[in-house]
């Protein structure tokens, strides 16, 4: 049993090492029952390897003393039950032995006090999460946020429509449209490696076309001085150095010629290759447009990817996907111009207010998974 004077120095897994600065770098010596942990900086050894290290063999230091040897990583509190650690901070096994239990640095909301929610690693007042309720009954909580919006969507800007779930960050804008927060799907940038040269937009296809047949497929962009690459890609490669073999269609355009072609004049691409033969187009499978302007030996410009697709409609609400798939964002119900999620095997809309769901007539419903969906 501890005093508060002296605790048992233990070496954790530099994780935990890492979170007690933060939140005991300004703690007096004997505030044990204060925080969770109690870790001296100056006292931290360097922790290799990737793994926890192991507890130091039985050594017992008093609080602040630097000249204990081994030089302690951390100061870990023994406790019986979770009311012997701060608040919000469980006791638990840390050691994978069967006593004594310690104070974790991790935070738990539910053994936070009333009100209050962790915050990092420590609890604090919110004005609402998973545990805590918005007061103002008209009023939604988006619980990354930890801040309450009104549940009609209503807004000033877009700084005042929540962001909810990772995912709608990493797929979704968010914009405030005539008084009212939408979210629509994020147009695909242009592959990394390629974020300094300077972008122009397609004419055609226009952004999410949705075509009958390969004849009907026409590309046209504003013209230049340069040579143009223009190419049909079956993804989205993740670099630029991919670009080519995310390819399966393409046609060189001569400096100052017509910035206008169709499938019929193109070449094959397999595997980063062009090929004599005549291309094999897919149907109903999502397809991205790009243009490169080449001049000077270098690449000059590069057009944002236009996503299309040939002899289907893109997925739309009530569309069927994969239970795999479910709750996915965008995956197999991926649509250019709305955010979709499949939801027990069927593509659901994402909204932010009843804007965004106008043109499937339904409301935009509660927050279900840390998203709103069209009812």
């Amino acid at each position: 049993m501890r005093t508060d004077a002296t605790c048992r120095w233990t070496a954790l897994a530099l994780a935990l090492c890492m979170a007690a600065c933060a939140s005991a770098a300004d703690m007096a010596p004997g505030e044990g029952t204060g925080s969770a942990l109690y870790s001296d900086a100056a006292a931290m050894p360097e922790i290799g390897g990737g793994g926890p290290c192991r507890p130091y063999d039985g050594t017992v230091c008093e609080t602040g003393d630097k000249s204990c040897k081994p030089a302690p990583a951390a100061c870990v509190y023994e406790c019986t039950s979770h009311q012997d650690c701060g608040p919000g901070h469980p006791c638990v096994d840390l050691f994978n032995e069967v006593s004594p239990t310690y104070c974790h640095t991790a935070c738990e909301s539910s053994l936070c006090p009333t009100d209050q929610e962790c915050k990092g690693s420590e609890c604090a007042e919110v004005f609402c999460g998973a545990k805590v309720k918005c007061k103002n009954k008209a009023s939604i909580c988006d619980t990354w946020a930890q801040a309450c919006y009104p549940i009609n969507g209503s807004c000033a800007a877009a700084e005042n429509c929540p962001g909810f779930d990772q995912s709608a960050v990493d797929f979704g804008q968010t914009v405030c449209a005539d008084g009212f927060c939408r979210i629509i799907a994020k147009p695909p940038p242009p592959p990394k490696g390629l974020e300094d040269k300077p972008t122009f937009t397609m004419l055609q296809p226009t952004f999410g076309a949705e075509l009958a047949n390969h004849e009907e497929v026409v590309f046209e962009w504003l013209g230049s001085d340069t040579a143009s690459i223009l190419l049909v890609l079956d993804r989205l490669p993740a670099h630029s150095g991919e670009l080519l073999h995310a390819a399966i269609w393409g046609r060189m355009i001569a400096a100052k010629s017509a910035t206008k072609a169709k499938l019929a004049g193109g070449h094959a691409i397999v595997d980063g290759k062009w090929q004599k033969a005549s291309p094999k187009i897919p149907i109903g499978k999502p397809l991205y447009a790009i243009v490169q302007r080449v001049g000077g030996g270098s690449l000059a410009a590069v057009s944002l990817p236009v996503p299309f697709i040939i002899g289907a409609p893109w997925p739309a609400v009530g569309a069927k996907c994969s239970p795999d798939a479910d709750g996915e964002v965008m995956g197999p119900c991926a649509n250019p111009k709305h955010l979709q999620q499949c939801v027990a095997g069927v593509c659901r809309r994402v909204c932010l207010s009843n804007l965004d769901c106008s043109d499937v007539g339904f409301d935009c419903g509660p927050v279900v998974d840390g998203l709103r969906l069209c009812l």
